[in-house]
């Protein structure tokens, strides 16, 4: 059933052969740059943009920078932030996979997480 349900997720909702991903984009302050160099760690609130779906929106999530070394930096979200499918166009896809699952409802606002 899940391996059923992840596939119409892809074709039905997410129509990840025309959108064939989900991008965060954020510019990262160069005191934080400076403060992780060394391997340390920042948190902080960031303003990021979401691309989903030919869609984009900001939105500010709580993060960890993270130092890696050789100038690379690891950033995460600390907690889910709750998009809804409005936002990026998806209420369609929403509608067809209710019908196709024959549910009642579907949420159309769902918590995310990156890294």
């Amino acid at each position: 059933a899940a391996v059923i349900r992840d596939q119409r997720m892809k074709e039905v909702l997410f129509e990840t052969v025309t959108f064939p991903a989900a991008t965060v984009t954020a510019a990262v302050d160069p005191v934080i740059l400076t403060a992780v160099a060394e391997g340390g760690t920042v948190f902080t609130d960031l303003p990021v943009t979401l691309a989903l779906h030919g869609h984009e929106q900001p939105l500010t999530v709580p993060v960890a920078v993270i130092g890696e070394g050789d100038g690379r930096i690891r950033v995460f979200s600390l907690r889910p932030v709750i998009i809804k499918a409005a936002d990026f166009g998806l209420e369609a896809g929403v509608t067809a996979l209710q019908k196709l699952a024959g549910l009642q409802a579907i949420s159309t606002a769902v918590p995310v997480t990156f890294h």
